[in-house]
């Protein structure tokens, strides 16, 4: 085993750069790349795709050893932020598992999969909305709770569905209103003040949702052009309230949850 595999063993997926990082004071860049392929011919190195790598454990050198599918994505792009249905994973507050990983990032991503895994680049650049977590010993990027909230309203096909995302939210024991509200107003679209009070009057004794802070959002939907949220077009049922369309059976899905 050579001093790449004993530096990153079980620290997560690395780059070249972060090998050179962490040896750059010890060793030329001719060098490191030598000892990233002698780990990558000796099979303690593992690719991922070009770039990025990982350190197999000694006992899982016979078995199919997975990297942490989140500190994978972390490592996609340098500006890398876990996001929608991923972000409520790692809130703790996803119904289901996954085998899609989103994550935003300002830079051109192309989609890929690993090991049943697919990876989901959003090309965006965030300015707000985000926090750490620390994970394996890595820190990691990701949408704080408001921010997952309103992202996955905004594309509940990432969050898996408007049942999965509902479901999901009722594992979440609280939301900072004042917080979301904040954002609310950085989104500025009236159709995410629509979906959010939506959940929020079916979450209103959970969260402890006062009226006063439903008909502030229903003020901004008054007069608004009704809009389908996860209904098919041409059918749904109106929600006169938010003027929002949305699947005929949603009542069932909000029971469900």
């Amino acid at each position: 085993m050579n001093k790449i595999t004993k530096k990153f063993l079980g620290k997560g997926p690395f780059t070249f750069q972060d090998l050179y990082q962490a040896f750059k004071g010890e060793n030329e860049r001719k060098t490191l790349h030598n000892y990233l392929y002698m780990g990558l011919k000796r099979g303690y190195v593992k690719p991922i795709k070009r770039g990025l790598y990982y350190v197999v454990l000694p006992t899982d050198e016979k078995t199919e050893f997975t990297p942490d599918p989140f500190l994978v994505a972390a490592k996609l792009a340098p500006d890398s932020i876990l996001a929608f249905h991923s972000a409520l994973e790692l809130h703790g507050a996803a119904y289901s598992y996954s085998h899609r990983v989103y994550f935003y990032s300002k830079t051109q991503t192309r989609r890929f999969e690993f090991r049943d895994v697919e990876y989901v680049p959003v090309q965006k650049k965030i300015t707000w909305g985000v926090t750490t977590l620390e994970r394996e010993g890595c820190s990691l990027k990701l949408t704080d709770r408001e921010r997952t909230v309103l992202d996955c309203l905004d594309v509940a096909d990432y969050a898996g569905g408007l049942e999965e995302l509902v479901k999901s939210l009722d594992l979440l024991p609280s939301l900072d209103l004042e917080r979301l509200k904040i954002y609310l107003g950085k989104a500025d679209r009236w159709v995410l003040f629509a979906k959010t009070g939506f959940l929020l009057e079916h979450f209103k004794t959970r969260w402890n949702v006062p009226e006063v802070f439903l008909a502030a959002l229903e003020k901004k939907v008054r007069g608004k052009e009704a809009r389908y949220f996860c209904a098919k077009i041409g059918s749904g049922k109106f929600v006169s309230r938010w003027n929002l369309i949305l699947p005929r059976n949603f009542n069932s899905l909000l029971q469900a949850a």
